[in-house]
């Protein structure tokens, strides 16, 4: 179905006619390593996005190309927005759509950050509307749904950041604008000379003790390049196919909350 930006209103009124899902990228403009744009996590929601369309009757949303990336900004061209601006351009967003007759929303993030934001959105929009608000962090559905297609071990991070599966995404999107060349591998170590180990950028654990604790830290910390993980088995043939195997799955998500 059609994208709204690419649309005159007549025509958005005459899809609203046949669907009220709305599907909206959330991605950022951040750092990627320097085999990546700081555009990816915004280039892979969108194309995640119009691809699901192409199978199934949904609006498509202008992507949203700020997130919360405060994080990374020690990396040069990093902008971030606060998480009370994402949660109200969100939800503005979800407001206009709701007046136009949509009430099923699927938000497609293509950022970690985001993700905690985007819930809170859920939570509060859900409180006083009619509607349903589904959400999914396209490269963590990517590789569940083909976890056999990877070259990267899983304590190598393939779905990390700027690692095998976004690569892989963007390799497929656009190949103009990823450096294979300038891939790095980057495996998380501890924090400091402390016990604590980090085995995902937002992810840590004591050691000997089989727990998980939620943190944030400054990538320069963790990354010279920016990278957690491992981009290095990264081709755009398997690109097509985690975005084909992620749009499955959203395609059929869209059939089955119409029916609701």
């Amino acid at each position: 179905m059609g994208i709204i930006q690419e649309m005159s209103w007549d025509e958005v009124k005459e899809d609203l006619k046949q669907t009220r899902v709305a599907l909206i990228p959330v991605g950022s403009t951040e750092q990627h390593g320097y085999h990546m744009p700081l555009g990816s996590d915004t280039y892979c929601a969108d194309a995640v996005a119009r691809r699901t369309a192409a199978k199934e009757n949904a609006i498509v949303v202008p992507a949203i190309p700020y997130g919360i990336s405060h994080s990374h900004m020690s990396f040069p061209g990093t902008i971030t927005l606060s998480c009370d601006t994402l949660f109200r351009v969100v939800t503005d967003v979800c407001e206009c759509l709701y007046k136009h007759g949509v009430n099923k929303f699927i938000l497609i993030n293509g950022h970690g950050h985001n993700g905690p934001t985007l819930q809170t959105v859920m939570d509060e929009f859900k409180k006083n509307h009619k509607a349903y608000l589904f959400l999914i962090q396209w490269w963590i559905a990517g590789y569940r749904l083909t976890p056999n297609l990877w070259t990267s071990k899983k304590d190598e991070l393939p779905d990390g950041h700027a690692a095998e599966v976004e690569a892989a995404g963007m390799l497929a999107i656009d190949s103009t604008l990823v450096k294979m060349g300038k891939a790095e591998k980057v495996l998380l170590g501890t924090l400091g000379e402390s016990k604590i180990k980090f085995h995902k950028s937002t992810m840590a654990a004591l050691k000997g003790y089989p727990v998980d604790i939620t943190t944030v830290e400054d990538f320069e910390h963790l990354s010279t390049s920016g990278v957690v993980g491992s981009p290095l088995g990264a081709t755009k043939e398997k690109g097509e196919i985690v975005l084909d195997k992620v749009t499955d799955f959203l395609a059929d998500l869209v059939r089955e909350i119409e029916k609701v």
